[in-house]
């Protein structure tokens, strides 16, 4: 739902369609420009279970002018000049979670919320992923399926298909 919201808020102020890279990073023009973290908050004796959830935008100048040298894959959001362009995506950010959320809720609405994941998903069949485990062991492969819980289907270079729920890009 967040990652979601986040790609329609950029939408909604005429900037560009993001991409998802598998597990949390909203991409565009091959440039990590966002990330999404969620955090299970276990249920305490004040209430219900929560997830907490943080999501950061490129909203400000290119970081390769700020740095050059330790920008690595990050780079800007293009969107059109405003004063409050901050303002205006954060609002529009959280009328969309509002929205994904309740369609979320309901069998129908988490399905069509995972075809538009799997649609938008930067990597295809044909592209290599590195990723590192929780363990840190390096894998490789080509992305086949997101399944309903998340999960990664991958094909590794031997041919093996394996399932990863838990990772991170591989970067260099």
């Amino acid at each position: 739902a967040a990652a979601l919201a986040a790609r329609d808020a950029v939408l909604d102020r005429h900037g560009p369609p993001l991409a998802f890279e598998w597990p949390n990073d909203l991409v565009w023009g091959r440039k990590k420009v966002g990330g999404v973290l969620a955090e299970w908050l276990s249920a305490g004796p004040a209430g219900p279970a929560a997830v907490a959830v943080g999501v950061g935008l490129n909203l400000g100048p290119d970081p390769r002018e700020i740095d050059a040298d330790s920008a690595g894959p990050a780079g800007p959001i293009a969107l059109p000049e405003s004063a409050t362009i901050r303002e205006e995506v954060a609002a529009s950010f959280l009328g969309r979670l509002s929205q994904h959320i309740r369609c979320i809720g309901t069998e129908p609405g988490w399905h069509d919320a995972l075809q538009s994941i799997r649609a938008i998903l930067l990597h295809s069949a044909d592209q290599t992923v590195v990723l590192r485990l929780v363990d840190g062991t390096r894998v490789e492969g080509n992305p086949l399926d997101l399944k309903p819980d998340g999960t990664l289907v991958l094909r590794r270079t031997n041919g093996e298909t394996i399932e990863v729920r838990h990772a991170e890009r591989w970067i260099d």
